[in-house]
């Protein structure tokens, strides 16, 4: 009677270990499995914000180029005022339009955890840097560029010099976007070859 209690004893626990055997190996393989889900949806949002990234840079170029044309006809305008020459303003301003859908969306994703930290931040740094970039041109815009010339009677050389001032301010923030953005892309691509 003894060696049949053992005998089942043993049994009862050889199968209690394979069962709990087979659930730590399922266990073990579900997590592998998610893991390996959250590196695919990761390079997924890494793909969709490098095409954001890139569509916004060039509407950065776009609107770049414009504030170096009118860099240029505010120096010109200067240069016509001292000369005593008649001339016609006419200031091509241009607002940055630019999209944030996929980052802000795939930000807080845990899936992110994947990707490197410093790939993240230049990333969050170049929106946030293109964020300012848009908020000045709006700003110049739709404000301060039409309120400048509004007051030119008093004095054209000043109104002049002071639009130059604000079209290189904004300028600044629009070279700024420009080399985070093209940074940020430079990172993703090389990231790339080593995930894939």
């Amino acid at each position: 009677m003894k060696t049949t209690i053992k005998t089942i004893t043993e049994k009862i626990l050889f199968e209690l270990t394979i069962v709990v055997l087979g659930i730590l190996l399922a266990i073990g393989i579900n997590y592998q499995y998610q893991v390996y889900q959250q590196k695919v949806q990761a390079s997924n949002f890494l793909s969709k914000i490098e095409y954001e990234i890139t569509a916004n840079l060039k509407s950065l170029e776009r609107v770049n180029s414009a504030f170096d044309t009118n860099i240029r006809l505010s120096l010109n305008y200067i240069s016509q005022l001292k000369s005593g020459e008649k001339f016609e303003i006419n200031y091509s301003l241009d607002i940055l339009a630019i999209d944030f859908g996929v980052w802000n969306y795939a930000q807080n994703r845990e899936e992110l955890d994947q990707l490197p930290v410093d790939l993240l931040i230049s990333i969050s740094e170049s929106y946030r840097a293109l964020e300012k970039a848009e908020l000045n041109t709006i700003e110049l815009t739709l404000s301060k560029i039409p309120r400048i010339l509004a007051n030119a009677n008093e004095s054209e050389s000043d109104a002049f010099n002071e639009v130059l001032n604000e079209l290189n301010y904004a300028k600044f923030y629009l070279d700024l976007a420009q080399i985070k953005l093209s940074k940020s892309i430079t990172l993703i691509e090389n990231y790339r070859p080593q995930s894939e």
